[in-house]
């Protein structure tokens, strides 16, 4: 929760003669996201290659931090244009891959489930449009798989 102090000092700017208003705020940040989409679905596009390469190593030379991290980009540059089933795919990916990498070796069921994570991936970002049922019921099952993962590692 904000203070006193700083309430009053935004009270004073959403008060000057002139100013934007919150909802032309949105709209305008609306508008100018535009400009950012292309490079941010360049990015996804990007992270899902190096995916794809992690999950053609053998499950030694698989790279659990490299693949949190990539998971993680993908989360970043999902969120301001409200991929939220990639968002969500590749924040259980994210989890899946950090949970790998304290544990150390990476076993054949944590390698499947991180296959299935990336093509869960490319399924959605190829998906001509979101499917909230088909979303939801995705993002569950790779939940599942990842806590079965986890639980026998």
């Amino acid at each position: 929760m904000a203070s006193p102090a700083a309430e009053r000092g935004l009270a004073r700017f959403i008060n000057i003669p002139g100013g934007m208003s919150a909802e032309e705020a949105v709209s305008r940040a609306d508008a100018n996201i535009v400009f950012y989409r292309e490079p941010a679905f360049a990015a996804i596009d990007e992270a899902l290659r190096e995916l794809c390469t992690e999950c053609r190593r053998e499950a030694a030379l698989m790279r659990a931090p490299h693949i949190a991290e990539r998971a993680c980009a993908i989360v970043n540059f999902a969120g301001p244009f409200k991929l939220e089933a990639i968002g969500a795919a590749a924040a259980s990916l994210a989890k899946l891959a950090h949970e790998i990498a304290q544990h150390g070796a990476v076993s054949p069921l944590a390698v499947h489930a991180i296959q299935l994570h990336v093509q869960a991936l490319h399924a959605l970002r190829g998906a001509p449009a979101p499917d909230p049922a088909r979303d939801e019921l995705l993002i569950d099952g790779l939940v599942k798989i990842s806590a079965r993962a986890l639980a026998r590692s």
